[in-house]
């Protein structure tokens, strides 16, 4: 039997209040029900490497415990 986990849905890039990027991230739960969140520039960039991608298009379908890796927990 395979658990379904929460993955990330989509990624995208976004305007900062600050004039940097940030990183508007959709996470899609097991039961079906989606979030949004939005990481701030340098934590964006560490999402990318944890991940081991180069574009934000590339996040889909990664782990959110990616996510939480980047954040710090």
């Amino acid at each position: 039997m395979t658990v379904a986990q929460t993955t990330i849905e989509t990624a995208e890039i976004v305007a900062g209040h600050d004039g940097l990027p940030e990183l508007l991230v959709t996470l899609r739960y097991s039961n079906g029900a989606t979030a949004t969140t939005t990481l701030e520039n340098a934590t964006g960039v560490k999402l990318l490497q944890h991940c081991g991608v180069h574009s934000a298009a590339e996040l889909a379908g990664q782990p959110w415990t990616q996510l939480l890796r980047a954040v710090g927990l």
